[in-house]
């Protein structure tokens, strides 16, 4: 015999916290400047698609979750600006070959007034 349709299920906790989760990661795609999981949903739908960015952004707030609960620490954001935040020796390769891929030449030397830190 065949259970009712509306009968609990196993996976039905599961499904009822994934879908609170997903709700507060599409609170958190409103037009906020500034925060770290913004810039990581942003990110992910570019490539992935809203859906399985709002599921990648859901586990990433468990984990921080997880972490804070089990350290005893507060939320600290790394900022809207972490994924674009390289060194500049990083950031003048990266430049370099887009410049080399566009068919031009191209050598890098340091400003000998601006010394780049690495």
């Amino acid at each position: 015999m065949r259970a009712p349709a509306n009968a609990a299920r196993p996976g039905c906790a599961r499904e009822h916290l994934a879908q609170d989760y997903t709700g507060a990661v599409r609170l958190g795609r409103r037009p906020q400047e500034g925060y770290y999981l913004q810039a990581q949903f942003h990110s992910l739908h570019a490539r992935r698609g809203a859906k399985k960015a709002i599921c990648a952004i859901a586990a990433s707030i468990l984990t921080s979750v997880y972490h804070m609960l089990r350290v005893g620490t507060f939320y600290h954001d790394l900022g809207a600006n972490h994924f674009q935040r390289h060194s500049p020796k990083y950031q003048a390769a990266c430049l370099a070959g887009q410049i080399a891929s566009l068919g031009f030449e191209c050598t890098l030397t340091p400003a000998p007034d601006q010394a780049v830190r690495v």
